[in-house]
């Protein structure tokens, strides 16, 4: 009985998520960093009443894993998109060895240093339907950190922003190292204070805000 994770147990863990919203600093998608996830505030019969606005998703499924399924270190906030219409109860990984590598509490996840965002200009016309001189978003991957790129389709769904990664793009040759230096000294300021005036790299990285892995890519 103590596993049977939907009695009583799923909205246990889930009221837990709320109320340490702040203190564990999740805002973001783990995932994709596509979609913001918090909670928020209603008035009910005058009183306050805390919702999630995200997924509580159990990284190895509760079906495969039974033993896992009230584990904290099992849970993972997420976006609806990735928990329920693409992962479901799919384990990441085809062994136990890739399941570890990929568990963001495991001491092997490296995501962040295996995986950069790139904007590519496409040279030549292919059956992705990609015309000649357009640019693309394309995740360049390194120590099988493909497999979580491919398994949540990350460079199709960033596809559709991409506008952002062109919008930093155009802020770097508009404002390139030598512009930045005349602006610090104008401003009687640090050039690493101008970058940060100008892209937000540092804010959205320390308040999880989504896209600071694109940004954060974009400027090196």
């Amino acid at each position: 009985n103590i596993f049977r994770y939907y009695q009583h147990y799923d909205s246990k863990i889930a009221k837990f998520f709320r109320k340490h919203a702040d203190e564990l600093n999740i805002c973001s998608c783990h995932y994709c960093e596509l979609a913001y996830v918090n909670t928020y505030q209603v008035i009910v019969s005058g009183r306050a009443k805390v919702h999630q606005h995200f997924d509580i998703d159990h990284y190895l499924p509760k079906t495969h894993c039974p033993i896992l399924g009230l584990s904290l270190f099992n849970f993972v906030p997420s976006c609806q998109v990735c928990n329920s219409r693409i992962k479901s109860s799919r384990v990441i990984g085809a062994n136990k060895v890739e399941w570890a590598k990929f568990s963001p509490v495991s001491e092997n996840y490296e995501f962040e240093d295996n995986v950069k965002i790139r904007l590519r200009m496409h040279r030549v016309p292919d059956t992705t339907f990609k015309k000649k001189g357009e640019y693309y978003i394309y995740f360049r991957c390194k120590n099988g950190f493909r497999a979580p790129v491919n398994f949540f389709h990350l460079e199709e769904r960033y596809e559709f922003h991409k506008l952002e990664a062109m919008r930093i793009k155009r802020l770097k040759a508009r404002y390139p190292q030598s512009a930045r230096r005349k602006i610090a000294r104008l401003l009687g300021c640090t050039e690493a204070r101008v970058l940060e005036d100008l892209f937000h790299e540092h804010f959205l990285k320390d308040n999880d805000r989504c896209f600071a892995k694109l940004t954060s890519d974009m400027l090196k």
